[in-house]
């Protein structure tokens, strides 16, 4: 089993925080160890 993320994006009224009434997945993907000590952000297709 491996370990994922995922980063999402939500929208909601100031006056009730609780009621969210849109959510969209920005990306998902597997955690990976890093190769480098240069490799510890997401990679560059990834960002753009």
């Amino acid at each position: 089993m491996s370990m994922c993320y995922r980063v999402i994006y939500q929208t909601f009224k100031s006056n009730n925080p609780e009621d969210i009434p849109q959510e969209e997945m920005i990306i998902e993907s597997e955690i990976t160890a890093p190769t480098n000590c240069l490799d510890f952000t997401m990679e560059m297709e990834l960002q753009l």
